[in-house]
């Protein structure tokens, strides 16, 4: 696929774009502080905590890029009632995803708060409980799941951390619907029992992922990532696999075909959140439909564009640093993405591109070099997947 065609579907197909994500919902908390002093109570640094963030993680991180990309975005998960979950919902509501399927239970909302003390982590607070989700519980979670079916949905997405939500039984339940409704399937794994995800259309782990399934560890090559993808999806009954390789790329294994697809090494900063980022490219190409393929080389370039360093060479946390990378972005951008969508549906240019390349946006997504500006889009926001669009073949 040209990159002309894949700006155009970008255009044209992904506001169409119906998308479920199922699974374990996360909030990340940062705390950034400074470190001067050790306490005079016990030997601990004091950290003077100086501002915070928040960001949504786990399966609402998956949902946040399909949103951003442009796609009709719902979540089904479980969540507390606390004021994590309060300040979820508040984060849903602002990118526009629908969140009914968010259940509350006496479980606190699964929070990961980090304190950074300079440019080094310190400590991470884990709010969490992941035992499995049963009972009553499952059975309004997978009611919702079914509800989304039966209006219409392109693609769902499965997102297990482990916290929980992903059981044997959840798992099969969801896929089964799916089936009986046409819906393609992609799951994120966790952990080694993949039975769980026996009849999923597209499953996408990374090489340690998939090393960690197998009798024997693979080398990162094309011929032993082959052989293992296919011995998976014999043992565990799965459709395609795509294993994301770091440097050596993404390779796609079908029943009938085989696909190793390059990238281009950068500097590279820091990876969190980088499966959350582009398996949400590759299910808005399988919701849109792209050929696996085709969806797979645009998930592959989203890999290279993580979080760079900024010029001045000054380290920050993945979250900082992604936060930082958006910053830039909306400084160079001249009008908001509403504003800019309006000026091209009446027929006006877009924003001309004062954007240089590699410069890092959120989502892990960096700036492709554009001649005579930005491309046309429904949204600016967009212009942040230009690089993840742009074929290196």
């Amino acid at each position: 696929m040209k990159q002309k065609e894949l700006y155009d579907f970008v255009n044209e197909h992904t506001a169409r774009c119906r998308i479920l994500v199922a699974g374990d919902v996360m909030l990340d908390k940062y705390y950034y502080s400074e470190v001067t002093r050790i306490s005079p109570e016990a030997p601990v640094p004091i950290a003077h905590v100086r501002s915070e963030m928040e960001t949504l993680g786990g399966a609402a991180n998956v949902a946040h890029n399909l949103a951003r990309l442009g796609c009709q975005t719902s979540i089904a998960g479980f969540v507390g009632d606390d004021y994590h979950c309060k300040s979820l919902l508040e984060k849903f509501h602002k990118r526009g995803i629908a969140c009914e399927g968010l259940i509350k239970t006496d479980r606190p909302t699964t929070t990961k708060l980090r304190i950074i003390g300079g440019h080094q982590q310190m400590l991470r607070l884990d709010f969490e409980e992941s035992a499995p989700i049963t009972g009553d519980d499952a059975a309004r979670f997978l009611d919702y799941i079914q509800q989304k079916l039966q209006e219409g949905l392109d693609c769902l997405i499965i997102s297990d951390y482990g916290k929980g939500v992903c059981t044997k039984e959840n798992c099969q339940a969801i896929i089964a619907a799916c089936k009986a409704h046409h819906v393609p399937v992609i799951v994120d794994p966790k952990g080694t029992n993949w039975m769980k995800y026996a009849g999923a259309d597209y499953i996408t782990p990374n090489l340690k992922e998939i090393n960690a399934v197998l009798t024997d560890p693979i080398r990162n090559e094309d011929a032993p990532v082959e052989q293992a993808a296919r011995a998976v999806m014999k043992k565990f009954h799965l459709g395609s696999i795509i294993v994301t390789r770091s440097e050596a790329g993404l390779s796609l294994v079908r029943e009938e075909e085989i696909e190793h697809i390059p990238t281009k090494a950068q500097e590279v900063f820091d990876v969190s959140g980088a499966g959350d980022t582009v398996i949400a490219v590759f299910a808005m190409g399988i919701a849109g439909g792209l050929a696996p393929r085709d969806s797979a080389r645009r998930r592959c370039r989203s890999r290279q564009a993580r979080h760079l360093r900024r010029q001045s060479g000054r380290t920050h946390s993945g979250a900082q640093e992604r936060e930082i990378g958006f910053n830039r972005f909306k400084r160079v951008s001249p009008l908001t993405a509403n504003e800019s969508s309006a000026r091209m549906r009446n027929g006006g240019a877009a924003p001309r591109a004062e954007y240089k390349a590699g410069d890092a946006c959120h989502s892990g997504f960096s700036l492709l070099p554009l001649e005579g500006g930005a491309p046309k889009g429904r949204r600016l926001a967009l212009l942040a997947i230009a690089r993840g669009l742009a074929p290196s073949y």
